[in-house]
């Protein structure tokens, strides 16, 4: 339950930090729902951006550096956590916690996802706004 937590806030914390992209919205409730409801819809967003290629036509190149450097901030938290969550892995798989350790690694990987497609974002701003 703690990796899910810190996998969760980190997920959080990165695709918050996107927010002058145009892909995030206002939060408006602290509703762990709404919240939750929140968080995977900027993750499909950021995602999506990600698969196609193109930025948001509301996207401005005037904001462009204090966004990279948001998103380097957010794949610096994304990494550590990450390493705390393979960590996790391997301690579960030694106690012999299968399901955990499998569980966990589906985190995981969804953490690596967003690395990549917070790395794919930072790449497009930067092609746009040379």
């Amino acid at each position: 339950m703690k990796m899910r937590t810190l996998l969760a806030a980190g997920s959080i914390g990165a695709v918050a930090s996107l927010g002058g992209l145009g892909v995030a919205g206002a939060v408006t409730t602290h509703h762990a729902a709404a919240v939750g409801t929140h968080r995977g819809a900027l993750g499909a967003r950021i995602h999506a951006i990600a698969t196609t290629g193109a930025l948001p036509a509301s996207f401005s190149c005037a904001k462009a550096s204090s966004l990279q450097a948001k998103i380097t901030m957010a794949e610096t938290r994304l990494d550590a956590r990450l390493s705390q969550g393979q960590t996790a892995e391997q301690n579960a798989m030694s106690a012999g916690q299968s399901n955990r350790a499998n569980h966990i690694a589906l985190r995981l990987a969804k953490g690596q996802q967003l690395k990549g497609d917070l790395a794919t974002v930072s790449g497009l701003i930067t092609a746009q706004c040379k």
